[in-house]
């Protein structure tokens, strides 16, 4: 390496002889690029000192320098191509005319027409009279006098120069020929005449350099990148080329369809600023035609949004038009986010916004409705509102309307049923899901109840007419003039005339005779009803409270599990309907919310829904009416007596629901109602228990069950039963915790019973260890495995000394086993036991 520095020093000295020698020496002792590329600059040097001398001996030279430099540049060190840039250079050097040409280069920066024409006397106004290696450089002159002569040239002179230039063999992409594009896109912005597509594609799509791609700043503004600007003046020349400006840079359409649709914004812009309404819309009828099909950008979303601003009912077809011509297009990601006004106040997103105005246009003019593609592009954009979760009650209810006029009232019903979840008072919503039902008595029933929910005459006038032809469809005259009359009196009040369609219906009416029998209007209403949430399955609750809330009256329903509360308006729920009334109703059921649709009131049982439950009185509070209760299912539970009729003891049968309260969830009683113990009994639990302990003194004994292991006496007085330890008998009862966590055996009925549990009463067979309190003789008790043996047991069965014995034990409350019965065990026996 350092012999590469050595040579390049000399070179930078002058000394080429000396130079050469040494990348000679280096070239055959160390071979390689580097030693290649030390010999190429000298040769470099060499060959522009003899370019320099002008003589022909020194210039032939120079050319033999130039052979061994392309022979040297593909094998040497050269990772920037510098190589190549030196070698052109020289071939340059060498052909003739140089000299002139680059003294007119120099000319033409200050005096460019005068170099211009030098440069022609020489070359040619083509170049033809120069070899290629010096096209670039007769280019640069020639774009130069274009440039100074920009505003002088006409069209004819431009196209003219343009070909000149076109035919040169100078090298593309190149910087050059990006600045003969730039100044044929300034001459073209002041020459209406000049068809700058045609020469962008003499040009070629694919000579954009990177630099091209890009904006550029100067002093910190920005300056717009050519590719933009020439989008731009497409444009204005009303040729967009986006597919073949997009494939000769592989550039994404959506991103060259930006630039053009950029500069189309400002166009529209500057028409509606100047009030050009026609052409405007004239405009963006085009717009939908030429760049509607690329996907969506952030220009084209500015155009959606001008066009919304200023769509009226003049321009609605254009205005439509640009919504059917984009429908391949879609919408940005930001046009599906709310838009917040500079006052704080939210509005839907934009693409909500386009669609309701297309709707509205749609709405207002019939003939749109024949338009099968328009209804289809419009469907696109709501279907679209719906997956992106942006949709209201507005824009579902016209989603549904867009159905029916599509013909598919399949999809339109099962939409308005949706609807009805929510918005089954709205009398509006009733009124068109009857255009979607075929037959015409069913039509009735829609449109009754859609004139039950909605009592504002300004708001149904229409309706009762709409009504009142659809039954004249079934022979129902008299009813009709019921309608037509009511209509016809409102507006009187008003003092407005009536409608063409009531003096059409009015005329139809007296031309027919009477009804073709008798209408009932509540069964077509409930038919219609029962249509339209057909998708929901009757289930029945039972009416269980009334209360007050806010001055407003609440009627609540349940099933034992889930509740809801209504207004009792709402599905005419008068006051004479009691407490227990079964209905069934068709809801909409998620979790435990239930969303009432339909109800009707049943003769079923009163209290019938609720299952039956029953239970035994243990506690009454007078002073605030409370009964307290165990159920047969041993749960404490309370109701209010307010007329004092329960009492300890009693048993009754009752009816519970769940119910939320801020505290949790409560089971409330309904309807108790007292019963006989015999009726009843039944219902209760039954269990094997056993007496571990019996107390003659104080007339009870004790007894003990599995559940819980929980024990409690049971007095002589409560019971003719006189048990010894170790009887088992059969329990009816239920269980009670106290105020202190403890649990009672509530006892209904108790029997001898054949029954045993071993997990009870349990054989015992080991060896006594009998023990002294005070390490005397005495047996004061013992244990037998563990298990404890009382005093009164030893003495009982004569047992005071250590002994093999067996017996039976007996479990206490507290899990606690003890002896009862003990027999000593003779050595005979001892020794078969072991």
């Amino acid at each position: 390496m350092s012999t590469v520095k050595e040579i390049t020093a000399l070179r930078r000295q002058g000394m080429l002889e000396e130079a050469f020698r040494l990348a000679k020496n280096m070239m055959e002792m160390e071979p390689g690029e580097w030693a290649n590329m030390s010999m190429f600059w000298v040769l470099r040097d060499m060959a522009l000192r003899c370019i320099d001398d002008a003589t022909e001996s020194s210039r032939a030279y120079a050319r033999e320098c130039l052979k061994r430099m392309e022979a040297l540049q593909p094998v040497m060190k050269d990772d920037s191509d510098a190589g190549v840039v030196a070698i052109a250079k020289i071939r340059q050097a060498l052909e003739p005319h140089y000299e002139e040409l680059m003294q007119n280069v120099e000319l033409s920066k200050s005096n460019p027409v005068q170099a211009y024409r030098q440069t022609v006397a020489i070359a040619g106004k083509q170049a033809e009279n120069l070899e290629e290696e010096l096209h670039e450089t007769f280019g640069w002159i020639l774009y130069r006098y274009f440039k100074a002569q920009l505003d002088d040239f006409t069209s004819v002179e431009a196209r003219g120069l343009l070909r000149d230039y076109l035919v040169l063999k100078n090298e593309r992409p190149s910087m050059l020929h990006s600045m003969m594009l730039s100044v044929a896109l300034a001459f073209a912005k002041n020459h209406s005449d000049f068809v700058f597509p045609n020469f962008l594609e003499l040009w070629g799509m694919s000579n954009f350099r990177d630099e091209d791609l890009s904006d550029g700043y100067n002093n910190g503004n920005v300056i717009p990148s050519l590719i933009s600007r020439v989008c731009a003046q497409l444009v204005i020349a009303g040729t967009p080329m986006v597919e073949e400006i997009s494939n000769g840079i592989f550039r994404q359409q959506s991103t060259v369809a930006d630039m053009h649709r950029k500069q189309y914004f400002w166009m529209l812009f500057e028409l509606q600023k100047s009030e050009q309404m026609n052409d405007f819309w004239k405009k963006i009828e085009i717009y939908a035609d030429e760049y509607g099909t690329y996907c969506a950008t952030k220009w084209h979303s500015d155009i959606l949004r001008l066009a919304l601003r200023k769509a009226d009912a003049i321009f609605a077809g254009a205005f439509l038009k640009l919504m059917v011509g984009c429908k391949n297009a879609d919408f940005c990601s930001d046009d599906w986010l709310s838009e917040i006004s500079k006052e704080g106040n939210r509005f839907p997103p934009m693409a909500v916004q386009f669609a309701k105005k297309c709707f509205e246009f749609v709405k207002a003019q019939s003939e749109f409705r024949d338009d099968g593609e328009l209804l289809d592009a419009l469907v696109h954009i709501y279907d679209q509102i719906e997956a992106h979760g942006v949709g209201d009650e507005w824009t579902a209810r016209q989603r549904a309307i867009l159905s029916v006029w599509k013909g598919d009232m399949q999809d339109a019903t099962e939409r308005y049923r949706k609807l009805l979840r929510e918005l089954g008072d709205k009398f509006y919503i009733w009124q068109e899901m009857a255009q979607c039902v075929e037959d015409a008595s069913l039509r009735v029933g829609f449109l009754f109840r859609a004139l039950e929910l909605e009592k504002t005459e300004d708001l149904i006038g229409p309706l009762r007419l709409q009504t009142a032809e659809a039954l004249l469809e079934i022979g129902k005259p008299a009813e009709a003039r019921k309608l037509i009359d009511a209509y016809a009196s409102h507006r009187q009040k008003q003092g407005k005339p009536c409608a063409n369609a009531w003096q059409t219906l009015d005329d139809k009416i007296k031309s027919l005779g009477a009804d073709n029998g008798p209408f009932d209007v509540k069964k077509a209403v409930l038919d219609a009803m029962d249509y339209a949430y057909s998708d929901y399955p009757w289930q029945e609750f039972v009416l269980v409270s009334r209360f007050m809330v806010n001055n407003k009256s609440r009627v609540v329903f349940t099933n034992g599990e889930c509740s809801f509360a209504v207004s009792p308006k709402r599905f005419d729920i008068s006051k004479q309907v009691e407490l227990g009334t079964v209905v069934k109703v068709r809801c909409l059921t998620e979790g435990e919310k239930v969303m009432p649709l339909m109800l009707q009131i049943t003769d079923a049982p009163r209290w019938g829904v609720l299952p039956e439950e029953f239970g035994y009185v243990v506690y009454v509070n007078s002073s605030n009416h409370a009964v307290s209760v165990v159920t047969s299912r041993s749960e404490n539970a309370f109701f209010f007596d307010k007329r004092r009729y329960f009492k300890v003891g009693d048993f009754v049968s009752f009816r519970r629901y769940s119910r939320k309260r801020e505290d949790g969830i409560v089971k409330e009683i309904v309807n108790p109602q007292k019963c006989r113990k015999e009726e009843v009994i039944g219902n209760f639990k039954q269990s094997i228990v056993v007496v571990d302990n019996v107390n003659t003194q104080k007339l009870l004994f004790h007894i003990v069950m599995r559940e819980r292991m929980v024990g409690d006496i049971v007095r002589f007085k409560d019971t003719e039963l006189r048990p010894r330890i170790g009887d088992f008998l059969k329990l009816t009862y239920c269980l009670r915790e106290d105020k202190h966590g403890k649990m009672h055996i509530v006892i209904f009925d108790l029997q001898p019973t054949d029954e045993t549990d071993d997990k009870l009463v349990k054989e015992v067979n080991g060896w006594l260890k009998v023990m002294s309190k005070y390490g005397d003789d005495s047996a004061d008790f013992g244990f037998v495995n563990d298990i404890y043996v009382a005093r009164h047991i030893l003495q009982k069965f004569q047992i005071n000394t250590d002994c093999r014995v067996r017996g039976r034990a007996v479990i206490g409350a507290d899990g606690k086993w003890s002896i009862f019965e003990l027999e000593r065990m003779a050595d005979v026996d001892e020794a078969i036991l072991i």
